[in-house]
């Protein structure tokens, strides 16, 4: 009852009461491990879900709450794991497919991910939640309209979700969900997360027509109900900028020479996000020699567990100097076992994780000969991008004006030092010079990838893969020759950001 009043705090007192008076409450640990993993204590509730577990080891709920733990972690495989067991138990288990659903779409497997929506909904046809996920899968695999019609499933089961109202905006946005939204926003019952969903919605709504003041009202209000939601320091990230370039020195490089897999295989694309590098991707992944894994957790989920393998007492990064050459190997191996996970046969293998550009120095470590491609952008056209687009986890940063503009600085400070480690290592290539010169810059990119060329590269807007980022329409139509200056439309409303960037 406490947890459905969002009282959670209270809510584990009590779940830790009935463990303490019969600790082999199965259900108690796994309602426990639910409330943990809401206040963003994934590890902890995890603990909680196995315990239940090995009470009950046929208690298919305990397995697919074990599952959304580890999904929440970056551990979709495990995950996976976890969703089969609970359906080996209870096949008629929606929940499970539909969660199995979601790892399989974060693995970039869409259409197997569409198999088991299908299934939650052949079990419950009301399933919103469900006609939502299909719609997203739709989307990253292309097939917009018959995605539109999932959209507009989930609302007609439920008239009020928040999120499908955004998801159908970002493909369709239509100014008769104007009042309905409005009407929405005006519930007593609204939720913040709702609330949220409603104003990019709204922005959304707005751009399309060209209502750029009413478009910038609806996603300031988004992005600051988003930033009262997270934890986040401007400085703390700066001070973690100023301990990566500390650890990842000349002198750290020089020692390490021996280190590390010499694998062409692995392809990194980085830079800020909304900066082309799904364009990059998609352009590069057209190459028949080329498959483009996506946006791949791998390398932040190294951060977390490396300084365990160094049974070290410092953290990442400080914990680089203990590195040897038997680690590096270890973590490749890891990263080319997932990397073929993908495909089998490919010669490159695109690594599309924006914020990797953070991780060029373990990159290098672990793999001193793969290539780096750093996408930029105009500054401003960056940001404001960022600002106008809903992300439902990570760019923390992202949701405040003024903190936007200083992570941008600190991005670009970590990419002028990685530069001056590796100097003609990393591709840079301009997003603006790409749209204007496509087909100079695409031969650019396959020859520095190491590949012959392949006039494949210049359509890429036929390749159907999946892509699952905010840029998917674009990068399935022809060279989007706009996209510059797009700033300007929002200049009057960006003063805090404009003042920190006003050297780019």
């Amino acid at each position: 009852a406490l947890r459905d009043l969002g009282r959670l705090e209270e809510a584990i007192t009590h779940y830790e009461q009935a463990i303490a008076i019969m600790p082999n409450y199965a259900e108690a640990h796994s309602s426990l491990g639910n409330v943990l993993q809401e206040l963003g204590r994934p590890k902890e509730a995890i603990a909680h879900h196995k315990q239940a577990i090995a009470v009950r080891p046929d208690y298919a709920e305990a397995h697919s709450n074990l599952g959304n733990a580890l999904k929440e972690l970056g551990r979709p495989e495990e995950a996976i794991a976890h969703y089969e067991q609970a359906l080996a138990i209870q096949p008629d288990f929606a929940m499970a497919h539909y969660n199995l659903g979601i790892s399989l779409d974060e693995l970039g497997r869409p259409k197997e991910a569409i198999k088991r929506y299908e299934q939650a909904l052949a079990i419950k046809p009301d399933y919103a939640e469900a006609h939502n996920n299909v719609g997203n899968a739709l989307d990253e695999l292309g097939r917009q309209e018959e995605a539109i019609t999932h959209y507009e499933q989930a609302l007609a089961i439920r008239p009020d979700y928040a999120e499908a109202h955004r998801n159908l905006t970002k493909i369709k946005p239509k100014q008769e969900q104007v009042s309905t939204i409005e009407k929405l926003l005006k519930s007593p019952s609204l939720s913040e997360t709702d609330a949220i969903h409603y104003h990019f919605a709204l922005g959304n709504i707005y751009n399309d027509v060209k209502t750029f003041n009413k478009a910038f009202k609806h996603y300031d209000k988004a992005n600051t109900l988003k930033r009262r939601a997270i934890t986040y320091d401007s400085q703390e990230y700066t001070a973690y900028v100023d301990r990566l370039i500390e650890a990842y020195s000349r002198d750290y490089f020089e020692k390490i020479t021996a280190c590390g897999s010499d694998s062409e295989l692995p392809v990194f694309i980085v830079g800020m996000p909304r900066s082309g590098t799904s364009l990059v991707e998609q352009i590069i992944s057209s190459h028949p020699l080329v498959y483009g894994a996506g946006e791949l957790a791998s390398f932040g989920c190294f951060e977390e567990s490396i300084a365990e393998q160094f049974k070290s007492s410092d953290t990442y990064p400080e914990c680089m100097a203990l590195c040897n050459e038997s680690i590096t190997l270890d973590f490749s191996k890891k990263y080319l076992k997932e990397l073929r996970n993908h495909s089998l046969d490919a010669k490159r293998i695109t690594d599309k994780m924006p914020v990797n550009f953070a991780r060029i120095g373990l990159i290098k470590t672990l793999f001193p000969i793969a290539r780096t491609i750093h996408c930029q952008r105009n500054a401003l056209d960056t940001c404001t991008s960022n600002f106008m687009n809903y992300f439902a986890v990570g760019n923390e940063y992202s949701f405040d004006l003024s903190e936007l503009g200083h992570y941008y600085l600190d991005y670009e400070r970590l990419m002028a030092h990685w530069n001056s480690l590796f100097p003609s290592e990393i591709l840079g290539v301009q997003y603006e010079e790409l749209v204007m010169n496509q087909e100079k810059v695409s031969r650019q990119l396959i020859e520095y990838i190491g590949l012959e060329w392949d006039d494949r590269c210049l359509d890429f807007h036929k390749t159907r893969r999946a892509i699952q980022t905010a840029s998917v329409t674009q990068v399935r139509q022809k060279m989007y020759q706009g996209g510059s200056d797009e700033w300007r439309k929002y200049e009057k409303h960006l003063g805090s950001m404009l003042e920190i960037l006003r050297d780019f």
